[in-house]
């Protein structure tokens, strides 16, 4: 997987995933289904965000955060954007910190020579 020294990640998609600021995205599932574990265990990731038009491409090593030990402001910007909160739940949610160590989008071919928006954990654009 590419920016990631060359060791394979875990790839993660869905809505469960909230935009936190520099970069770094929250993802929460349940830490017992193959996605929790994955980033439980794996410690890096690629996050593919969904849209209609562009793709957008996030490597990045994961911090994990059972919901007893999130940081409360972690936790309230999640439930702010989401409208729910996991800690609240009985099911056994963690909160899976993404830190970006590469970035790439773009919209169809023509844009893939400039696709590289991170690179080694510093933003090239």
């Amino acid at each position: 997987m590419g920016g990631l020294g060359g060791r394979r990640g875990r790839a993660v998609s869905g809505r469960a995933v909230v935009r936190l600021g520099r970069g770094v995205r929250l993802v929460v599932t349940r830490v017992t289904n193959p996605t929790g574990r994955n980033l439980r265990d794996g410690r890096r990731t690629r996050l593919a965000l969904p849209d209609s038009g562009d793709v957008v491409l996030i490597d990045g090593v994961v911090d994990t955060f059972a919901t007893a030990d999130v940081p409360g402001a972690t936790a309230e910007a999640f439930l702010a954007k989401t409208g729910w909160d996991p800690r609240k739940d009985s099911l056994s949610y963690a909160f899976f910190r993404v830190r970006p160590h590469a970035v790439q989008a773009w919209r169809g071919e023509h844009e893939l020579r400039g696709r590289h928006l991170m690179r080694d954990g510093a933003w090239v654009v």
